[in-house]
């Protein structure tokens, strides 16, 4: 049994990871991994490695190698302000926030405290009313021009928590103390950002992502244009991808014991792989599923819909 400590502020507390299934031969009983030190969501691991002669049909994982892209537009979203006489407007100054209440489809910017569903000054760009030249403000996701004042406002709306405006590659969870998604550091019981989709609530979108297993979106109010679907990918304490594998799935099965991780293949075709997945269901050390396969099991107590058990065996 390894037992591996780490300190995370996303649980409030050093977490123990326990992670054990050496080799097994069929037969012989699994040890049952320990509780973790705190309630959380770190992960109980368990493998068995058992070696059968039958022979499954296999199939790739469409894309699974494809690397993560931003897939929400890059550019600001520019609107022309209906004019106004507001010295609020003349006067701001990056961090200064605002409302927009919208008029006949024109922003109508009010000062207002900063909070949720603000927008934050990020810049102000004087003697200009191209607002493209937010573009290239980092952070900036909405501008409004003001062609009478010939100033361009920058904008970052602020979204319900903090999570909305990190990157694809980073890390978000829950705290064990709130519902609200921050961003963390990327370790077992995060989830890490694949793709970001703008303008829409469709979470569909995210099922064309292979290891995509979780969404959040955020409605913005009269402001679709800000409408934002994350998808997410649960970080499993194996670190490989067995826990997005599905039935008749080729993959890499390196390491072994406490090592023991599944990948999937780099291309489009089995060609390479060592094994194929024979089965796979939501239940924690279920080997009766497996029979004479090998199995990896794992257990997700803060979020039980990710807990696993998969059946693999030779190619």
């Amino acid at each position: 049994m390894l037992v591996v400590l780490v300190p995370s502020l996303l649980f409030g507390v050093a977490i123990g990871f326990v992670t054990t299934g050496a080799m097994r031969d069929h037969g012989a009983s699994a040890s049952t991994p320990g509780a973790p030190t705190s309630t959380s969501q770190a992960s109980g691991l368990l493998t068995g490695d058992l070696s059968p002669s039958s022979s499954v049909v296999a199939q790739p994982r469409m894309d699974a190698s494809g690397e993560p892209t931003n897939a929400e537009p890059t550019n600001a979203e520019p609107t022309n302000a209906e004019p106004t006489g507001d010295d609020a407007i003349s006067t701001a100054r990056s961090g200064d926030c605002f409302n927009d209440k919208v008029v006949g489809g024109q922003s109508n910017l009010t000062p207002t405290s900063c909070g949720p569903n603000t927008y934050q000054v990020l810049q102000r760009l004087d003697n200009t009313t191209d607002s493209k030249l937010c573009d290239n403000i980092d952070g900036a996701d909405f501008s409004v021009s003001y062609p009478d004042r010939d100033v361009v406002l920058c904008l970052s709306y602020q979204y319900s928590d903090g999570a909305a405006h990190a990157a694809v590659g980073s890390c978000i969870g829950q705290s064990v103390y709130t519902q609200g998604w921050y961003p963390y550091a990327c370790q077992p019981g995060t989830f890490k950002i694949l793709a970001r989709y703008r303008n829409t609530l469709d979470a569909s979108k995210c099922g064309t992502w292979p290891r995509s297993d979780w969404s959040i979106n955020y409605n913005v109010p009269r402001n679709s244009t800000l409408d934002l679907v994350l998808c997410l990918s649960y970080q499993y304490t194996s670190g490989g991808d067995s826990g997005y594998a599905q039935v008749n799935d080729c993959m890499n099965k390196v390491g072994g014991g406490a090592e023991l991780a599944f990948h999937f293949p780099d291309g489009s075709t089995c060609d390479g792989t060592n094994v194929v997945i024979t089965g796979r269901d939501n239940l924690y050390n279920d080997r009766n599923l497996c029979g004479n396969d090998g199995w990896q099991s794992e257990e997700v107590p803060r979020y039980p819909q990710f807990t696993y058990t998969v059946c693999w065996r030779p190619r």
